[in-house]
């Protein structure tokens, strides 16, 4: 990773339409600002980069055919319920088309113009893209929140960065639109000994750009609670079976998982 500017030096120009399009320096929008470099020989979970855009640029921040994103899909290699999630996604070379997740935690191998490099916790999809499509944010179809970026494919299959994985290593968050923010909720399923059937289900709540945790009201069926100062939260003697969360918190979207327990 490069986590410094990119000096005058080594400016990089940024044109759209693309070079591949017939795009040239007159077509220069921005600037390389950051990149992850992709690393032959060594593990890589990412492969993306930061445009700054130049001052006189007129841009609109929703997805053509999508809209504005409205929260982020927490990526857990463990949440087996993400699977079979429909999501869409427009790009440059198929526009809007929708898929399905398929896998959570693939590691592939992408050739980069003879020279390979393997790519570790990537999000695999049905096939939904050509090539072009790459840079495209892919959402989670039901509520347009963000869960990966795309970049790469074949005739079977579309792979996508978890979009966590993006935002970290460049420094930036993802615009979201309003005041309304979004929250992760993550859970831990603890079996109490000597009471079969009998579950205690703990778990926390956090911005999912801050990482702070958040004061929330934690509804599960019929049960409520509220998180504590460190934004932990816990039910007591909860039945095998399936099971509803909802959470919600003061200025977030509220939020709603489905779990089952044995």
């Amino acid at each position: 990773l490069k986590d410094d500017d990119i000096s005058p030096q080594q400016e990089t120009a940024i044109v759209q339409q693309g070079v591949y399009d017939g795009g040239n320096s007159s077509n220069k929008v921005g600037k390389l600002r950051k990149m992850v470099l992709i690393q032959e020989g060594k593990p890589n979970y990412v492969d993306c980069a930061m445009c700054e855009l130049d001052g006189n640029v007129d841009t609109e921040v929703e997805i053509v055919d999508v809209g504005v994103p409205k929260g982020i899909v927490h990526w857990d290699p463990r949440d087996t319920s993400l699977i079979g999630t429909p999501v869409v996604k427009s790009g440059r070379t198929t526009a809007t088309t929708r898929g399905a997740v398929t896998d959570l935690n693939a590691t592939v191998r992408i050739n980069y113009g003879g020279k390979y490099a393997n790519f570790y916790e990537q999000y695999l999809m049905t096939d939904m893209s050509e090539g072009g499509d790459s840079g495209s944010l892919v959402l989670r179809d039901s509520d347009k929140n963000a869960m990966a970026l795309l970049f790469a494919g074949s005739d079977t299959v579309t792979v996508a960065c978890p979009i966590e994985h993006v935002l970290k290593p460049l420094g930036i968050s993802l615009y979201m639109g309003g005041e309304d923010k979004v929250y992760n909720i993550d859970f831990l399923l603890v079996k109490e000994g000597g009471n079969p059937g009998e579950w205690t289900v703990t778990g926390w709540v956090r911005d999912n750009q801050t990482n702070d945790p958040l004061n929330a009201t934690v509804k599960l069926d019929d049960a409520t609670t509220n998180t504590d100062g460190d934004g932990l939260f816990q039910f007591n003697n909860i039945s095998v079976g399936a099971h509803k969360i909802v959470c919600e918190s003061s200025g977030y979207i509220t939020q709603e998982k489905d779990i089952t327990i044995g």
